[in-house]
């Protein structure tokens, strides 16, 4: 299902009648060779996988910098 599509379902639902509508990411595909894509394709692929850490936000699970991102020169 692609981002319009959730969308585009999430305000069905809610013309239904749902309150609340969450949407819930399972896996997401990059085209490397696609040139918006290159800052996050860079980002995620100097580093090692770290599963307690988002690629996107740099967060921690507890929704802090990641002890990786504040080790980094030039990040607090």
């Amino acid at each position: 299902m692609s981002g319009a599509r959730a969308q585009s379902a999430a305000h069905r639902l809610k013309q239904a009648g749902a309150h609340k509508v969450v949407t819930v990411v399972l896996a997401r595909q990059l085209e490397p060779s696609f040139p918006p894509a290159q800052p996050l394709v860079n980002r995620i692929t100097r580093d090692p996988f770290d599963p307690t850490t988002c690629a996107v936000h740099e967060e921690d699970a507890a929704g802090g910098p990641s002890v990786a991102v504040a080790d980094r020169p030039g990040r607090s």
